[in-house]
């Protein structure tokens, strides 16, 4: 219980240049000077959060009712900075983060009534619980928003405007609590219903399976285009060079992604002059000047223009017998890598049983084979951090997984540069 000293004497103002995250470790690559400072409407907090499955955590105090913006700042930045009243534990970055989104929905419904907090009384805040168990969230989500009012007790030696009577103290509150025992058991969430989870299971083996190749081809092609040099330093001679390659093939221009629809409605299709300076090494230059679009208007009279940019990478992968595409766009790779990426998260995740952090802090060499003594594999065993318990850093865990867990981890491998030990990094452009 916070001592009755604490309770009488409020905390100096802070200064407008004080760093909200001096009291945390940051990530290796941030600087404490760059990161947010309290006068600050936006609190990055991204830099304090040390491990590698990085989500953009932030604070929007703007979104905060600006009658009660300084009693939130004063009250995150006392978490932030762990100043911790007695009985209070310091809070990580993301609950705190969690918390804020709470605190900021009972600031705006205090807003509501025009009150400040120290004018809301005990049948204010029976009001407030009625509403927020009305809202049937989860059992984990009631506690989270009850918690994160009593912050604003708790923590009242350290704001000007705070509650003046604990929230847990009310009988509503109590009776609530009584009848809602937390549990700490494992397992509390419902298992997705079968029929859902086969089919999406059975497609995400498919993709890693079957289509896995088509998508990884399809992504080395797209690469070489981006990175390929100038055909001929001239622009216009490298075009023509380009032009020469669709005539010698027969091959309609290529049109951009959103073109056939302009094409269905009467209004034309033009060739796509992006994509074509991309293949002649010159993405920079624009080929939609008189001189260039002369010649691309010539070769798409004798050729034609097509439905779309497609690659020459010949699909492979096959769904009931015949191939899942007649053709891999340009324009279609990133978004066939993201469903690749995803779809070996699921393999991952149902069959080894693996939490959603501990599967992004997987890294490149983590599946290591078993075999008897004729060379056969009897057992996989996955390799990284376990997170429940075990602290921000975790501690390293081993699994025992299937042959499909194994066929995703080394998908993935596949999918990431050489250079890049994490399996779930974001794909790169």
């Amino acid at each position: 219980m916070t001592h009755a000293s604490e309770a009488s004497a409020p905390r100096a103002a802070v200064p407008d240049d004080a760093l909200v995250l001096a009291a945390r470790p940051l990530r290796p690559e941030a600087g404490m000077e760059e990161t947010s400072r309290y006068d600050d409407d936006l609190w990055l907090l991204t830099p304090a959060w040390l491990r590698a499955d990085r989500k953009p955590h932030q604070l929007n105090f703007t979104l905060v009712p600006p009658t009660h913006r300084e009693t939130a700042k004063l009250l995150f930045y006392a978490l932030l900075t762990e100043d911790t009243p007695p009985g209070e534990e310091p809070i990580t970055i993301s609950s705190i983060r969690a918390y804020f989104t709470c605190v900021r929905h009972f600031l705006v419904w205090a807003q509501g009534r025009q009150l400040a907090l120290a004018e809301l009384t005990g049948e204010d805040l029976d009001a407030y619980h009625r509403e927020v168990t009305g809202l049937r969230m989860s059992l984990s989500g009631v506690y989270r928003q009850r918690r994160a009012v009593r912050l604003l007790w708790a923590y009242r030696s350290r704001l000007a405007d705070h509650l003046v009577q604990d929230p847990l103290r009310r009988p509503l509150w109590q009776a609530w609590a009584r009848a809602n025992p937390r549990r700490y058991d494992e397992n509390l969430t419902d298992r997705i219903p079968e029929h859902i989870m086969g089919p999406l299971l059975v497609w995400a083996l498919r993709w890693v399976d079957d289509l896995a190749g088509d998508v990884l081809a399809a992504r080395a092609e797209r690469d070489a285009i981006d990175a390929r040099p100038p055909l001929h330093p001239d622009p216009l001679a490298a075009l023509r060079s380009v032009l020469d390659v669709f005539r010698r093939r027969g091959q309609p221009l290529p049109t951009a992604p959103d073109r056939p629809a302009a094409a269905r409605h009467g209004t034309g299709v033009s060739p796509n002059f992006a994509y074509l300076a991309r293949l002649a090494g010159h993405p920079q230059y624009r080929f939609s000047k008189a001189s260039p679009r002369r010649l691309i208007e010539e070769a798409a009279r004798d050729l034609g223009v097509g439905s779309d940019s497609p690659l020459h990478h010949l699909v492979q992968g096959q769904i009931d017998g015949r191939r899942w595409l007649k053709q891999i766009s340009y324009y279609d790779v990133g978004q066939f890598e993201r469903l690749l990426q995803v779809s070996c998260w699921i393999v991952i995740a149902y069959l080894s049983g693996l939490r959603d952090s501990e599967i992004k802090h997987l890294q490149r060499g983590c599946v290591s084979a078993q075999r008897d003594t004729g060379g056969r594999i009897y057992r996989y065993q996955l390799h990284g951090l376990a997170f429940k318990g075990e602290g921000v850093h975790g501690a390293a865990a081993t699994w025992i997984v299937t042959a499909p867990v194994a066929r995703a981890v080394a998908v993935l491998e596949r999918c990431q540069p050489a250079d890049e030990p994490y399996l779930f990094a974001h794909p790169r452009k």
